[in-house]
């Protein structure tokens, strides 16, 4: 089953596609650079054995896609016979997002496939696998500084410890552990970076100060030296004029690279203290325009309003730099079907709802409600819901891959929610012929007990009634 997903991923996109962030991730990698806070050191030190073994991306785009089949494999496994749980796991991992953003070395794919495999071991009955799910909930921690938003839910969820104790205790339990991991991946970064660069002032702080004076009543320039001591800005007079041309909800980079920005990148830490001031004193000040401001964002990352995007919101061959590949060793001649699958996924991308996060987000919420029973089901569901909000105020920009786990969550959330239907209408048929019963066996993807009937045949008599959830559910 994943030698089949790797196999459709080799032929769209073999070795695989990088960005300019996954450029600098293999420069890292290679000690062409120094590790730094703009990029996770753990994508560097994870991509440096493998691009020993076979240099360029092939082998990380294999290890974030199999993590993902094989995740979603385990978790559908347990509700499912293994050829239904394995075409439902390919519809998954071949559905045009899920394999775009695959098929790119991204920190954000790395984290939803880490994201997935531990979910599947949290969820499993083998204390084993439990441990190692902490292990792999602080390596996503370790990918994404926001990552917490998403592994929170699934420890509060889902934290089978103490097992003797209480629901809410487990739950207290999982809270503190999803402290105890945001706290060591924060420590272990530090240990890790031999350059600060400031990623977070350079973006949000800078791109919220100028969506505010954009969205805000007309300020002189007076009123805006006020509120900016300290800040350095381009031009002293026509302040707000600049703010309204140099924002754009796409993303940050207008407001501080380009001709046509608003101020300098902060170079030094007194610059960095007051454009932090500076922002929380807007927020604070006016925060009517910084909302709007923000909203406009989510608006255009969700895919809000209903419009032809101007740009493609997919990476593939149509955007590959050769030269730099070249540079790096990792030139490659793409076939033809490769630049025509390219091409026809960039220009459906621009318009599909399938490529809109929005779609997604309303799934997810009826999801939520319709599972609310599923303790299992409505971790992954209320992860992927609390990751996106986040980015209403995180967001530097309207990428589409940020709302990677949105996608991939919601999609095992519904395949989760039809696998229990697969199961009640199972169940209805063939319990009232079942004689002969064994021990319960915890299910994720139903509200229904598994009873196992004849184990060397691998038949299962699924009874149609609600299971004690505290009992049964992972």
């Amino acid at each position: 089953m994943i030698a089949t997903g790797w196999l459709a991923l080799a032929l769209y996109c073999y070795p695989g596609f990088m960005s300019f962030d996954s450029f600098e991730a293999l420069a890292q990698a290679r000690d062409l650079m120094p590790m730094s806070d703009w990029h996770p050191p753990i994508l560097a030190l994870t991509w440096r054995p493998l691009d020993a073994v076979l240099p360029g991306p092939w082998l990380v785009v294999m290890l974030q896609s199999g993590l993902l089949l094989g995740g979603i494999y385990a978790v559908l496994a347990r509700t499912l016979r293994p050829l239904g749980a394995a075409l439902v796991t390919l519809a998954i991992g071949l559905w045009p997002p899920v394999l775009t953003l695959m098929a790119v070395v991204w920190k954000d794919s790395l984290m939803a496939g880490v994201l997935v495999a531990s979910y599947a071991a949290l969820t499993s009955t083998h204390p084993r696998a439990r441990i190692a799910a902490l292990a792999g909930l602080l390596y996503a921690a370790l990918l994404r500084h926001n990552a917490i938003v998403a592994i929170a839910p699934l420890l509060i969820l889902l934290s089978p410890w103490p097992a003797r104790r209480g629901r809410w205790t487990q739950r207290a339990i999982g809270l503190a552990l999803a402290f105890a991991v945001l706290l060591s991946a924060q420590l272990i970064n530090r240990m890790l970076i031999e350059t600060r660069t400031y990623p977070f002032v350079h973006s949000i702080p800078t791109y919220d100060i100028a969506g505010t004076l954009r969205y805000a009543a007309p300020l002189s320039d007076e009123q805006i030296a006020e509120l900016l001591p300290g800040v350095p800005l381009v031009v002293q007079t026509g302040i707000q004029a600049r703010a309204k041309s140099a924002w754009v909800p796409e993303g940050w980079f207008s407001v501080a690279i380009g001709e046509g920005r608003l101020m300098d990148r902060p170079a030094t830490a007194a610059q960095r203290d007051a454009v932090l001031s500076a922002w929380l004193r807007l927020i604070r000040e006016h925060p009517g325009p910084y909302l709007r401001a923000r909203l406009r964002v989510f608006r255009e990352l969700i895919g809000l309003p209903l419009r032809e995007r101007p740009r493609w919101h997919i990476y593939n061959a149509i955007a590959e730099d050769h030269a730099l590949l070249a540079g790096y060793g990792i030139d490659f001649e793409r076939p033809p079907w490769q630049l025509r699958w390219s091409f026809w996924f960039a220009d459906v991308s621009r318009s599909a709802l399938i490529f809109r996060a929005w779609p997604y987000l309303l799934v997810a919420i009826a999801l939520a409600i319709t599972l609310r029973r599923n303790r299992g089901a409505i971790a992954i569901v209320a992860s992927g819901l609390c990751y996106e909000t986040a980015l209403f105020v995180i967001a530097p920009s309207a990428d589409f891959r940020y709302s990677t786990w949105l996608v991939i969550s919601t999609l095992i959330g519904f395949a989760l929610r039809f696998s229990q239907r697969v199961e009640t209408r199972a169940g209805s048929n063939s319990c009232s012929s079942s004689a002969n019963r064994a021990t319960p066996s915890p299910s994720v993807g139903a509200n229904v007990c598994i009873y196992v009937t004849n184990p060397t045949r691998d038949e299962f008599v699924l009874e149609g009634r609600r299971a004690t959830e505290h009992k049964y559910a992972p």
